[in-house]
C-alpha cells in the first residue's frame, strides 16, 4: 500500500511539476515551437543558456547577454553542470531543463517525506505533513471580477514559488534539505560528510545566503562537523561568486537587489504565507514548554527569517529581503502544524479544523492555477513560441558558430538567442552592461542605417561581433558592409562578418 501511495505521489508531483510546460505545449500555435518558458521570460532565458553553454564547459559559467560581463564564473554552476550532463545524452537544453525540474522536484518531495518521517517518528503523520506541505497557498481573495489570492512577488506561500519551475533553486532545496537530514542524525560516516561539502557547494553557487542563515541557526547550540564540512565546501565558491559580483556591470545586480526590497506589513505576511502560519504562535508556545533540538532549531530558523524578511536589516547588507523568505520554512511549518493537530484530543474539533483547511486550500489553489493557464494564450509571443524555420535558425547558428563568437541581434530575438543557441548575444539584459541606453542606441542606429559605413564596421570591430541576424531586407553586402550571407529561414538572414 505505501508502495502504490509513492507511485501516486511520484505520478502527480511530476504532473504538477510539468504543468506549466504541458499547458505551453497544448497551446502551440501550427508552425511554432514552445520554447518550454515555464516563468518569468528574461529570467528563463538566462537559466536556459547556462543549460546551453554546459555543452562548452562542465562548471564555469559564462553571461551570454552582455559583452561587457567579465568571462567565466561560478554564478549558477549547477546549471551548467547539468547542462553538460544532458549534453553527453545528446538531449537539447530545453529538454534538460524540465527534465531537471521533474527529477528535482520528485527529490525534494522524497527528501521532505523522509525528514518528516525523522522527526515525527510516524509514516503516516509524515505522510499527512507532506500533503500540508504541498498544498499550503495564500489566503484567497476577490480582485473585482476573479476569484484571486492574496500573492505577492517570490511569496513562499504560493506553492508554484516553493516549487518553482526553475532547477537551480530545485536543486537548492535539495541541498539544504539534505544538510539538516545530516545535521539531525545520530550516525554521521565519511559519506554523511561528503554530501554536507557537496551541499555547501550548490548552494554556494546558489544563494549562499541560504547556506550561511541555515549554519547559523544549526551552529546555535553547537556547530556540527557537517556544517562545518558544508562551509568548507562553500567557501571558495561564495568567495568567486562575491568577486564575479563586485566587477562592473555585474555589481549593477546587487545595486538592483539592494534598492528592491519587497516592503509588506506583517498583515500582508500572513495573508500571502495563508493560513498554515497560523500555526506558528502555538508551536511556539508547545515548543518552549517541551523543547527539543530540532523544534528549538525549527523556531528560530522560521522566526527570525520572517523578521529578517520584515526588517531593514537586508537592505543594510545589500540583500533583497525576499532571499529571507526561505521554501523550508514551509515544511518547518508543516511539522507545527501536526505536532498541534496530535495535542487536540476532541475529533470533532480535529475534523473542522483539516475541513476548513482544505476548503480555503482548495479555492487558492483554483485561482493559481487558472493565472498559470492564461499565460499561454498569445501564439503571437516570441518569449514563449517561434516560428520553426525561425527557431531552426538559432538552433544553426549555435551548432556552427565557436564559444567566443558574439552575434548582434535585434530585440526581443536578443535575449531569446542566447538560450536557444547557446551563443553570445551583444546585448539583451539591462543590468549586464554599465550604459544601457548607449549600448541599445548603439545597435538601433546600426540596423536603422543611420551612421555611416565606417563607423558600422568599426562598431562590429570594437564589440567583436562576428554574426548578425536579422530580417533579410535591412542587410546587404552590396551597402559596404563586411558581411557574408550563411543561411536564411524563416525571414532572417544568418550574415558572417568578414574580418
Amino acid at each position: 500500500m505505501q508502495a502504490l501511495l509513492w507511485i501516486v505521489i511520484v505520478l502527480l508531483t511530476s504532473l504538477y511539476a510539468l504543468g506549466k510546460y504541458l499547458v505551453g505545449v497544448s497551446h502551440t500555435p501550427p508552425g511554432s515551437v514552445f520554447l518550454g518558458t515555464v516563468h518569468y521570460p528574461t529570467d528563463y532565458f538566462i537559466y536556459l543558456s547556462e543549460y546551453a553553454w554546459g555543452r562548452h564547459s562542465w562548471f564555469f559559467n559564462r553571461v551570454l547577454q552582455s559583452t561587457e560581463a567579465p568571462g567565466d564564473n561560478l554564478i549558477r554552476w549547477v546549471n551548467v553542470f547539468c547542462g553538460h550532463i544532458f549534453s553527453l545524452f545528446g538531449l537539447n537544453q530545453i529538454t534538460a531543463y524540465q527534465i531537471s525540474v521533474v527529477l528535482f522536484t520528485v527529490s525534494i518531495i522524497y527528501l521532505s517525506y523522509t525528514l518528516l518521517v525523522k522527526i515525527l517518528k510516524s509514516r503516516h503523520e509524515a505522510l499527512y505533513g507532506l500533503f500540508v506541505y504541498l498544498t499550503a497557498n495564500a489566503f484567497p481573495g476577490w480582485d473585482g471580477s476573479n476569484l484571486s489570492t492574496f500573492d505577492f512577488w517570490y511569496n513562499q506561500g504560493n506553492p508554484l514559488n516553493r516549487l518553482i519551475n526553475v532547477p537551480h533553486h530545485l536543486l537548492g532545496q535539495i541541498a539544504l534539505l539534505a544538510l539538516v537530514y545530516i545535521w539531525i542524525s545520530k550516525k554521521k560516516n565519511l559519506l554523511s560528510f561528503v554530501v554536507a561539502i557537496i551541499c555547501g557547494m550548490i548552494l554556494a553557487g546558489v544563494n549562499g545566503v541560504h547556506l550561511l542563515f541555515a549554519a547559523g541557526i544549526m551552529s546555535v547550540s553547537r556547530l556540527s562537523l557537517p556544517v562545518l564540512f558544508s562551509l568548507i565546501g562553500a567557501a571558495p565558491i561564495l568567495l568567486s561568486v562575491r568577486h564575479t559580483l563586485s566587477i562592473p556591470p555585474l555589481s549593477n545586480m546587487i545595486i538592483w537587489e539592494t534598492n528592491n526590497q519587497m516592503i509588506l506589513t506583517p498583515w500582508r505576511l500572513f495573508l500571502g504565507y495563508g493560513p498554515i502560519l497560523l500555526s506558528l504562535l502555538p508551536a511556539t508556545i508547545m515548543y518552549l514548554k517541551k523543547p527539543d533540538r530540532f523544534r528549538i532549531f525549527s523556531l528560530l530558523f522560521t522566526w527570525i527569517s520572517l523578521l529578517l524578511f520584515l526588517s531593514p536589516i537586508p537592505k543594510l547588507l545589500h540583500l533583497g529581503n525576499v532571499r529571507f523568505l526561505i521554501p523550508f520554512t514551509h515544511i518547518l511549518l508543516s511539522i507545527m502544524v501536526i505536532d498541534i493537530l496530535r495535542r487536540i484530543k476532541i475529533q470533532t474539533i480535529k475534523t473542522i479544523i483539516v475541513s476548513v483547511y482544505i476548503g480555503v486550500s482548495a479555492l487558492s489553489l483554483y485561482a493559481t492555477g487558472t493565472k498559470i493557464y492564461a499565460l499561454y494564450q498569445n501564439p503571437a509571443n516570441p518569449f514563449y513560441y517561434l516560428p520553426k524555420p525561425v527557431y531552426s535558425l538559432f538552433a544553426y547558428s549555435g551548432n556552427i558558430s565557436k564559444p567566443d563568437d558574439v552575434f548582434l541581434l535585434g530585440w526581443p530575438y536578443n535575449a531569446i538567442f542566447p538560450g536557444i543557441s547557446g551563443s553570445q548575444s551583444y546585448f539583451s539584459e539591462v543590468l549586464l552592461v554599465k550604459d544601457p541606453v548607449e549600448t541599445g542606441k548603439l545597435a538601433e542606429i546600426f540596423f536603422s542605417d543611420e551612421s555611416p559605413i565606417p563607423e558600422r564596421i568599426q562598431f562590429l570591430n570594437q564589440f567583436g561581433i562576428t554574426y548578425i541576424i536579422h530580417r533579410e531586407e535591412t542587410l546587404s553586402p552590396s551597402s559596404g558592409l563586411p558581411i557574408q550571407q550563411i543561411r536564411s529561414e524563416g525571414g532572417f538572414t544568418l550574415w558572417k562578418v568578414v574580418k
